[in-house]
């Protein structure tokens, strides 16, 4: 497993600070198999420690290792390169269904870029 085989969503919701797997759950971000599957992953390729939490020793929290901070800044960095991209091309649109037309080719240039990155 590779770190393209986890969600990039992970980085967004755990972020740079220690958080307790039970706060992504119960945040609404996964579902509890899937967290703890993704979790260990990552553990396991060096991107996250784990520890007992303090209050509830039945409770993991994960804190991102500097492997991953690296990570998330590259996706953060990648975020914010097409958020630019795409506010320049929005900026002019000024009824809905253009603006519509166009978030529908943003569609298809993203269903286009995840299918040949392998889904991330």
């Amino acid at each position: 497993m590779t770190l393209m085989a986890c969600r990039p969503f992970y980085w967004r919701n755990v972020g740079e600070h220690e958080i307790a797997v039970r706060d992504l759950v119960e945040r609404g971000y996964y579902l509890g198999s899937n967290v703890s599957y993704n979790i260990r992953k990552l553990t396991e390729l060096g991107y996250l420690n784990q520890r007992p939490t303090k209050h509830d020793k039945r409770s993991v929290t994960v804190i991102p290792t500097e492997k991953a901070k690296r990570a998330i800044a590259a996706v953060r960095a990648g975020e914010a390169s097409h958020a630019e991209k795409y506010t320049g091309a929005l900026a002019g649109f000024s009824d809905t269904e253009t603006v519509c037309v166009s978030l529908k080719r943003l569609e298809f240039v993203w269903t286009e870029n995840l299918s040949r990155t392998g889904g991330y």
